[in-house]
Formats: structure tokens, sequence, C-alpha cells
């Protein structure tokens, strides 16, 4: 017994009646065509005649039934069998069959083959497998299919001697439905009648072609930018984006309309005609759109293509881009895991977004900085020589380097990366780390951490050229991190643990956010909000959500249109009376430095009448930022089967709820508070696509 590997499809068979003394001919169907190597079985008072179908599901069974009712059963692989009673006529008299068709779209396309929203006739012949001859044969098409409409349904073929077959060309016509999937196999019936009102039915089956329009790859190209093949901050790039037929109808004047409801991206160019798309063809066309200044750094933004054809053909296809780079890539290689999660809170402690990963991942220019942990003896990871190549790889396409690892400098076989930290390994050192002090005159000035982490073979290291000193260890002394400017790159190697400095006099914290001030991060305050409504009617209230990141210490509101038209407050509610398409605007400010971010025609007011018709937004989030713990409502019916899913920044799932019914009003409250700090995205997966929404955890 072979086990179904698919959801069984349905069987169908064109002939479902046996003449005494003639072979049985009948073609099997499935949902995807005629079925080769289909099992058909007659059987009846103890004898069995068998045999298997051919390529075109014709089978031809020779037998010596008797009159009567036989039983017949059809199997085939991945398809429901079929175990029904049938006559077997008695010699004498006339019997029509359906012998074969064939597609004549002469006055559609002319490809042979029936295809969506194509009317086309059948060639549709009829043979006559009794003794004697039928006179003044007709025949009638039916269809109940949802596929198919019979806009001409009767034939006449006269006469048709015993053993003749009688060709009806033009004998049909039917008119395939603009919406048929495609491979879809349609199902008719013919009804023949003769003089003398006998009447006989066949079913035949006939495949229905469509295109099927999907998304291929895209390209950035923002060769008037900085050329890096991302989009930035403040950058306008064009998108190649490519569409594939993998139907097997063409599509005719297709249209693609690019649109993107973040509101730090700018459409500038997003309706491109792709227009006939064979079927197996691709066709890529050029968009333009634009990343607001205030973009913050590896903000995840999700971009739809809808496309229109000819015939009502629709497809929508998505895809995600990263603006900028991602601040800080931490590789966990360490065996026991020491640092990285210390660095993971320092980071989240000031407000930068980090990926955490215990491997390389493919593409290393998505990232400003990489944190690389080898971990120290026996827990060590010795990097490869083809590791060490990514990684020199990475720091001459200008990315910034830190690397820790107590055998790494001195003790280990260096790689093509190390040189290029400019740092030598001078001993392989012993179990000496005590207190670990910062350097005058570099950053880490006035540090002082003592030190409780691994501590076995610690490298002393030296700077060699320009760069310097960063950390030493106090007693004995010798220097355990250097620094190094190349001017396209910079490093950092260190040989004691990140996650061994205790906090004290100096923080963890405190030494992070040197580390990313020498790689570039001259501020991490980013201002940014988001409200539980976007269109309103007059008169209605909207509150809005600070999400700006930083040590946030007071806010400026400016509201165009709004009442109050400004506030201080750090989650205002505003009414919004006048109809109107308005800006908002949110200031932001840490005592030191501040930082605006506007969001042009962010809200939209209508005039409302009894019913207020507003489109809400899909999903609320409150608080939002939070400790962890936060109240989702939805405020649309997603329908059955809803999969609630937390994502990270690095896209890994940390959270998932699946077969959820979600009506609209649906309110869950979740307690995550054990997540890292950081940056999260909300995602509701249900029949109507994906909603995202962004979460940041305090």
């Amino acid at each position: 017994m072979q086990p179904r590997t698919d959801i069984p499809g349905d069987l169908v068979i064109s002939n479902n009646i046996i003449m005494v003394g003639v072979p049985y001919i009948t073609t099997v169907t499935g949902p995807n065509g005629p079925v080769e190597g289909a099992m058909v079985c007659i059987s009846k008072d103890g004898g069995y005649f068998n045999a298997i179908t051919d390529a075109t599901g014709t089978v031809n069974i020779s037998n010596e039934l008797t009159p009567g009712v036989a039983k017949l059963v059809v199997t085939a692989y991945n398809m429901e069998s079929i175990y029904e009673d049938v006559t077997v006529v008695p010699p004498g008299g006339a019997w029509i069959i359906l012998n074969s068709y064939e597609v004549n779209d002469i006055n559609g396309n002319e490809n042979g083959q029936a295809d969506y929203g194509e009317t086309v006739m059948l060639n549709v012949s009829a043979e006559n497998v009794g003794t004697d001859p039928a006179t003044g044969v007709t025949a009638t098409l039916t269809s109940t299919d949802p596929y198919i409409i019979v806009t001409d349904n009767s034939y006449t073929y006269g006469d048709i001697p015993a053993g003749s077959v009688i060709n009806g060309d033009g004998a049909f016509e039917i008119t395939i439905a603009e919406d048929t999937p495609d491979g879809y196999s349609g199902m008719l019936e013919i009804e023949f009648t003769d003089a003398s009102k006998a009447s006989w039915v066949s079913n035949m089956s006939i495949v229905l072609h469509a295109p099927v329009m999907d998304l291929g790859e895209f390209t950035i190209l923002d060769v008037t930018g900085n050329n890096n093949g991302k989009i930035d901050p403040g950058e306008t790039v064009n998108l190649a984006i490519q569409v594939v037929n993998d139907g097997s109808s063409d599509a005719y004047n297709v249209i693609g309309q690019l649109s993107c409801t973040d509101p730090y991206i700018t459409i500038n160019v997003g309706n491109q005609p792709y227009g006939n798309i064979d079927a197996g063809q691709m066709v890529e066309k050029v968009f333009s759109v634009s990343a607001n200044i205030s973009t913050p750094a590896g903000h995840q933004v999700t971009f739809e293509l809808a496309l229109t054809g000819d015939l009502s053909l629709t497809a929508t296809g998505s895809f995600d881009l990263v603006v900028g780079q991602i601040p800080v890539l931490i590789v966990d290689l360490d065996g026991n895991l020491n640092s990285a999660s210390a660095m993971m809170a320092a980071l989240a402690d000031i407000d930068i977004t980090a990926e955490y990963s215990t491997s390389f991942p493919t593409d290393l220019s998505l990232y400003n900085s990489i944190f690389l942990c080898l971990g120290i003896y026996a827990d060590n990871h010795v990097l490869t020589s083809a590791e060490g190549q990514t990684l020199a790889n990475y720091l001459n396409n200008g990315g910034n380097l830190y690397m820790e690892g107590g055998d790494t400098w001195a003790y280990d076989t260096q790689t093509a990366v190390h040189a290029m930290f400019n740092t030598d390994g001078t001993s392989d050192g012993s179990s000496d780390l005590s207190t670990i002090n910062g350097i005058t005159g570099t950053f880490t000035e006035g540090m002082t951490f003592a030190y409780s982490g691994d501590n076995n073979y610690i490298d002393h290291l030296a700077p060699i050229g320009s760069a310097f000193t960063i950390l030493n260890n106090q007693s004995p002394a010798y220097g355990t991190a250097v620094a190094y400017d190349e001017g396209t790159y910079k490093t950092i190697a260190a040989s004691h643990e990140f996650g061994g400095l205790e906090d004290g006099a100096s923080t963890k914290e405190e030494l992070m956010a040197a580390y990313l001030d020498f790689f570039g991060f001259t501020s991490t305050l980013q201002a940014f909000f988001t409200a539980n409504l976007t269109e309103v009617c007059d008169g209605d209230e909207v509150e809005f959500y600070d999400m700006s990141l930083g040590g946030v210490t007071s806010w400026e509101w400016t509201f165009e249109g709004g009442t109050p038209s400004t506030s201080t407050l750090q989650n205002p509610f505003i009414i919004y009376e006048t109809e109107g398409v308005y800006d908002v605007s949110l200031t932001v400010s840490d005592g030191v430095d501040s930082h605006t971010v506007t969001f042009e025609d962010y809200i939209t007011v209508n005039i409302c009448t009894s019913v207020k018709e507003i489109n809400i937004e899909k999903i609320s989030i409150y608080p939002n930022p939070n400790s962890g713990i936060f109240t989702v409502k939805l405020n649309e019916d997603f329908g059955e089967n809803v999969t609630i899913k937390l994502l990270n920044s690095m896209s890994s799932v940390v959270f998932e709820r699946k077969n959820t019914d979600v009506n609209s009003g649906f309110s869950t409250d979740l307690d995550l508070s054990n997540l890292n700090k950081g940056l999260y995205f909300l995602v509701i997966e249900s029949y109507q696509g994906n909603t995202v929404q962004r979460i940041i955890i305090r």
C-alpha cells in the first residue's frame, strides 16, 4: 500500500456504461486533467477485468461481462477512489457516446487551449458503439461548473451508423470565467438523443488555463545616492521589481501599483505598466521611493505591489526592506555565552537596536557594526580562515568591528582580519586579570571596572602604528583593549570579556556608549510616534503615542488643524474639528540634544453624516512603548485561524499564538516582560494577509 502525500483529489470517468461484447473504454481525469497510471477494475459474478490508464487517462478493457449490474472501482495515487455500480447493456440497439473533443479558439487567442475570459468552440465527436444505427441524433451540452458558461448548447449529428464516428466541428460554445484557477478541470455533460427518444449521457472534463502572477526578485538602485545598494535615511532610490507569470495563460496590460503605509516612506513613482506578460515570462519595472531623513537606522519597511490587468486580473505581493544599516549585530561564538547578554542589556539601556546571532549571517553589509564574542579558554572559539576573510571583507566595505577573545590575539592562528586591527598580541598571558582601567586621553578616560569574568591565558595587547590602547589591566600592567581608526573602517580589539566587567564607579552601559561613539553613533536620540487613528470624522479625538528612542526628558508636539495645536505631554489627546489633511510634528530632547520628526498628511478628517464611515487602524497597542506588559486590540474582523506573532528586530519569532478567532473589538493582554529591551514587530497573520505594528519594550 502506497501512503498519500497530499490531500486527495476527485476522480471522474467519462463513461459508466458497459456494452456486452464490447471493450469498455473510458477516460479518467482528476483536478489537473487526465490521470495516467490509474487502476480501473470491473467485477461481476466472480469475474474480474482490469487495466491501467495511459498518458491520456484512457483505458481499454476487454471483458466477458453478461447483462446486468457490475461493480466499477477506480484508484489512483493521491486521489479519492471511485466505487460504484455500472450498467452492462445487453446487445442490440444503438448506443451513442462521446468519442473525443478538442478546443477550437479560432475566435480567441488561437493557442488551442481554454483560457480565462475566453469564449471557445468545442469540436466534439460522437460514436455509435451499438449494433444498430442511430437516426436523427442531437446533443445537448450542460454544465454546473462555476467557471464555465455554456453559450451554445445544442448540435445535430444526424444519422450515426453502428460502429461509426461523426465529427461535430464547432458543435458547442462555452465561455471561461475570468477568475478561473490555472489548471482547473471544468466538468461538462453531453446528452445524446435520437429520433426514437432514446438518450445517452457522457461526461467530459476540460482543462482551463489562467495566468498566475508572482513577485520575483527586487533590486535597490541608488546610483544617485551613496551607491551602496541600500535605501538609507534621506535617500531617494529606484526599486527594480520583477513580476513573473507562473501560470499557463498570457496576462494582458498588467499594471503594477507600489504602496507603503510606513510614515517614513514616500512613493515618488508608484505606478508602472508591465504590459503583456506571457506564460512563464518575467518582466521588470522600476519604481522610485524616498526614505525620510528621520528614519531610524535599521527600520524595517513593508512594501506591497498590487497588480491589475485585463479580464479582471488581480494579484498582490509584498516584500520587506531595511532602511539604513542595523546599528549592531552581536555574533556570539563564546562557548559559555558570557558577554552577549551583557551587551544586549547595555544596548537596550541606550535604546540602540541590535540583532543577536550564534553564527555569521549571509549579508554582513546590513550592519553598521559587529560585536564578535570568541570567549576565553577553554570555552573559546578559534576563528577560522574563512571567517576571518569574511570579516576582512566586511571591514574593507566600511564596517566597524569589535572582537574579544582571550587567545585570538597571541595564541591562535592569525587570519586576514587580525592584521586589520593594528594590534600586537605580545604574550599569551595567564590568569591575572583584576581591575581594568580606562586610558587618559582616550574615550575611556576615567573609567574603571572590577573584573569577574573568565580569566585564563589572557592575551596581552599592544597597539601598532596609529592604533591606541583604551583599557589596561591594573596589576600586572598590560593592555586588554586597543582601538584603531583606519579611516574607512574602525576596530576595537579586546582580550577580556565585556560581560566580566562589574558595574560600579563606571558601568558597562557607559563603556558601550563610548564604543558606539567611536564607531560613529553620535546620538541615540530619535523622535518617533504613532496614533490610534489616522482617519477620523470631524469632532473625533485622536490619541498620540510617543515611541521615541533615547533618554527623552521633554516633548514638543505640533498638531496642524488640531485642538490644542501644541502639547508638551508625552502622549496627548487631540480633537480635530475641521475637514482636511494635516501634518503632525514631534520634537524630543534629552536636555542636551533634540530631534524632530514630521509626518506630512498624517491625519485625515472627514465630514461624516449620521454614520461614521472611517477606516480605523487595524491594530491598537497600549501602552507603547512599554515594559513588556501591554494590550493588543484588533479593530477589524480578521476571521478564524489567525496567528499573532511578535518578532524581534532580527525577524526571529519570540512569541506566537495560533488558531485564534478574531472579531472586531478583539482584545488580549500580553505579558512579555521576560524579553530583552528593544524594538519588536507585532504581526497578525490571517486570510487577508499580514498586518504589522511596531512595539518598543523598555
